[in-house]
């Protein structure tokens, strides 16, 4: 029977949690049509502008260390397209 009550930290989880101001900024960006980071309107109907979505890339590459694929490793092949 104790195994099914809440606990006291249980229920702080339930609560709702209002969202914070950059949440409500950044979906009140998203609602006009504009970059969720600088507000600038995107050139398509896009989150981030180019700008943004460049600094953004180069980011997560760095954070989750980013290898680009080498020419006979393991993993799909390359295709080079002639142009």
């Amino acid at each position: 029977m104790d195994i099914l009550k809440a606990t006291e930290f249980e229920k702080e989880l339930a609560v709702e949690q209002k969202p914070s101001k950059q949440a409500l900024w950044q979906a009140k960006q998203r609602e006009l049509g504009n970059c969720v980071i600088c507000g600038k309107k995107p050139p398509h109907k896009k989150c981030l502008c180019p700008g943004c979505s460049v600094k953004r890339r180069e980011y997560q590459r760095r954070r989750f260390g980013y290898n680009p694929k080498q020419q006979g490793k393991a993993g799909r092949n390359i295709i080079y397209h002639e142009l």
